[in-house]
């Protein structure tokens, strides 16, 4: 058995690794343990998984000295957001100047933060990575918390973070209970090519049997996310490519006009939250303690926002020489978080709700909501504030600083 040490983090993602690069600089030993070696970013192929960053989560990654590397390699800013609604032909846009702001956010391909972040792992002399391994089963004893691996490691430390995905082993292993709420819908996404430049826009077309979002990739074409009715989605992946275009046009009629698609990758959407994020010594970060439906592009920026915050209520209990893995830190960091995940998850189901409606009724709400909500700036202003991280109960890394 190796000596102890502070913190074991399961799951090295973009989340899992931001976390243990938060605490990078720290007197921290801290190991990391990944299921999988990342997939390299590759510079002539677009990886077909990619995440809206907001501003909150840009202030993050430039924290941990990431941000550069990331847009080093590849990055597309938005601008504007255009929402519309094909039951009502409403449409709501979203500005960044009318906020006073360069950007609403950057596209930015999933493998890129994992690398940028990966470099920063390891240039720091306090952290590990074992790649291809997994927790197998965790035991408590003295105050620590024995971790086994499938690869036989044996690792003893004082909290071990949960941050191995919707799935999560550390999860089951720590007995936490969840509520689990499928959509009925499965996501498809696929890079395509475009007839009319994106404009550096990110649209969303609200359909009857799901959203579907063009995101601004920086070689001019866009990424696609079609959340659909799940036995439309399966006739969708079942389409020739020269119908599945057919198809894309004419959910998205008159806008970028689209001329060829990347193999469509397909998975299928629930909401996931945990009665609570930590139990003795063990604590949740990301899609192991909440996931949601994609819509609105939160997924990832709210993992960041937990590894942020429970890294600075790490690092504030380490200065008054408390016990990062005990229970007031760990609650602490509970209290901090689950209730700003909670008022997402209850927005973006309401939003998700709002949409699905298809009686008249619904529909005059949703014009009307729609229409007043363009014409009225304090509340578009609040919107993107809240979109973009610029307001909320934000951990000190994810304070953004316009440059």
């Amino acid at each position: 058995m190796a000596d102890p040490i502070d913190i074991v983090v399961a799951g090295g993602g973009m989340v899992g690794s931001a976390f243990a690069a938060a605490l990078a600089d720290s007197p921290l030993q801290i190991h990391v343990i990944n299921a999988h070696p990342p997939s390299p970013w590759q510079e002539h192929h677009y990886d077909p998984r990619v995440s809206a960053i907001n501003l909150a989560s840009e202030s993050i990654l430039s924290s941990v000295d990431s941000w550069q590397h990331v847009r080093e390699r590849r990055v597309a800013p938005f601008r504007e957001i255009e929402v519309s609604d094909q039951a009502t032909g409403q449409m709501l846009c979203f500005d960044a100047a009318d906020s006073g702001l360069a950007h609403l956010g950057h596209i930015v391909e999933n493998s890129a933060i994992i690398e940028a972040l990966r470099l920063r792992l390891d240039a720091a002399p306090n952290v590990t990575v074992s790649q291809d391994d997994r927790v197998q089963s965790v035991n408590h004893a003295q105050g620590q918390i024995l971790v086994s691996t499938e690869q036989h490691q044996v690792i003893t430390a004082r909290l071990l973070v949960g941050a191995d995905g919707a799935t999560s082993t550390i999860r089951s292993l720590s007995g936490i209970a969840f509520n689990r709420a499928p959509y009925g819908q499965t996501a498809l996404v696929s890079t395509v090519t475009t007839r009319e430049h994106h404009g550096d826009i990110a649209r969303q077309r609200f359909l009857p049997t799901g959203p579907i979002a063009f995101l601004p990739l920086a070689d001019g074409r866009c990424s696609i996310v079609w959340s659909a009715d799940s036995a439309y989605a399966a006739k969708l992946m079942a389409m020739t490519d020269s119908d599945f275009l057919a198809e894309l046009n004419t959910a998205f009629p008159n806008q970028l006009d689209v001329t060829s698609a990347t193999p469509r990758q397909s998975f299928i959407l629930e909401q996931l939250h945990t009665s609570t994020y930590c139990v003795k010594r063990i604590a949740l970060i990301g899609d192991a303690a909440h996931t949601l439906h994609p819509l609105a592009g939160l997924g990832v920026n709210l993992g960041l926002l937990d590894a942020a915050s429970l890294a600075e209520t790490i690092l504030h209990v380490i200065e008054r020489h408390r016990d990062i893995g005990g229970t007031s830190t760990l609650r602490r960091y509970e209290r901090w978080r689950k209730g700003e995940n909670t008022l997402a998850l209850a927005a973006i189901e309401g939003i998700h709700q709002f949409f699905q409606q298809s009686n008249p009724l619904a529909h005059q709400l949703r014009a009307a909501g729609m229409s007043f909500c363009q014409h009225n700036p304090l509340i578009n202003r609040f919107f993107v504030h809240r979109a973009t991280g610029l307001s909320g109960d934000l951990p000190r890394a994810a304070r953004y600083a316009a440059t």
